[in-house]
């Protein structure tokens, strides 16, 4: 099993933001940790307060800025990006990139509310 980890602000309140992009939580700790299911055999996604997951793995919790890490949604049509990235900004998040088709894909791209990075892609 492969999971993901996201250090947030509120695990309860990134939970709501989560839950607006169409993801169930399988575990609910409120603000020490939430565990959601993607999609199924995919990789799980856990939230938890960026003083838990430093602390975890042995890290200064004070670290700032672009973590290098963008995460990446792969979606079954264009409406669906456009859906994803219309509801994310809706609640909470913020639409970095909008959708425009390449030669290979349609995709945006749009950060949670605590600047967590996702790209959302559709075969063009």
């Amino acid at each position: 099993e492969t999971a993901i980890y996201l250090s947030v602000a509120s695990p309860r309140a990134s939970k709501a933001f989560y839950e607006e992009l169409g993801m169930s939580a399988d575990h609910d700790y409120g603000d020490k940790f939430i565990d959601f299911t993607i999609a199924p055999g995919g990789p799980r996604l856990g939230l938890l307060t960026r003083k838990s997951l430093a602390k975890d793995v042995g890290v200064d919790a004070h670290g700032e800025g672009f973590s290098a890490v963008v995460l990446r949604h792969r979606a079954g049509s264009a409406r669906e990006v456009d859906h994803l990235l219309s509801t994310a900004e809706s609640v909470g998040g913020r639409v970095t990139v909008a959708a425009k088709t390449s030669a290979a894909h349609y995709s945006g791209c749009f950060t949670d509310p605590d600047g967590h990075h996702w790209t959302v892609t559709a075969p063009a």
